[in-house]
């Protein structure tokens, strides 16, 4: 049990680092391109973060623990809604109220994706194309509507070629702790006899949303 733990620990800091280091460089790599911050937000940082959850999904549906997945999603955006909010409201955020309704928009309309697979029950490959379907008619929109307030630009080929490999080597390590992830977060639900899913909702969760919090 314990071995489990400090392995998951271990793991779960490599991937908040790595995902900082993506989100580092994918930061550098849009402003060497002059694309608004929203836009950079919305679709580069909010990828770069979700590179966690993504692997995680992935690497345990091809193991079997589609549970653990559902659950680290579910609680991630819990996290992500509630505890990160919290932090920004702490800090005084200020938001500009353009901003504000697209967000609105966008959690409304996932909310209601979310709710709709619980009440089918489960997910398939028409799900799936839907899903992704609606996640590029959302990231069309916001670089559409936002690209104009950028200054966009040529690159600068070496800057952009150690942006791009860095982000290429911590995505790699990302993927590489999230299946040592995957492997400890399940040891620790049979340690512990509690289901998949309570796991992947609460440590995980809160693993796997450290860069979002960052």
């Amino acid at each position: 049990m314990l071995y489990d733990f400090g392995i998951l620990v271990l793991a779960l800091i490599i991937l908040a680092k790595s995902s900082n280091i993506t989100i580092n460089n994918a930061v550098k790599l849009s402003k060497l391109s002059g694309i608004s911050e929203v836009a950079i937000g919305f679709m580069l940082i909010a990828v770069s973060t979700s590179i966690p959850e993504l692997s995680i999904a992935v690497i345990s549906s091809v193991q079997g623990s589609n549970a653990l997945s559902f659950g680290n999603l579910v609680g991630a955006n819990v996290t992500n809604l509630t505890l990160i909010f919290a932090v920004l409201a702490f800090y005084g955020a200020r938001f500009k109220m353009k901003g504000i309704v697209e967000i609105d928009k966008a959690i409304i309309l996932t909310s209601m994706v979310a709710l709709f697979l619980i009440i089918i029950g489960k997910s398939d490959l028409v799900f799936g194309i839907f899903c992704i379907s609606l996640f590029y008619m959302f990231s069309s929109f916001v670089y559409k509507n936002e690209i104009k307030t950028g200054n966009v630009h040529g690159l600068k080929t070496v800057e952009t070629a150690k942006a791009i490999f860095f982000i290429v080597a911590s995505v790699f390590a990302i993927v590489v702790s999230a299946h040592v992830v995957v492997g400890a977060s399940t040891g620790l639900a049979k340690d512990f006899g509690n289901a998949e899913t309570i796991i992947g909702a609460t440590i995980l969760s809160l693993g796997t949303t450290l860069p979002e919090l960052t």
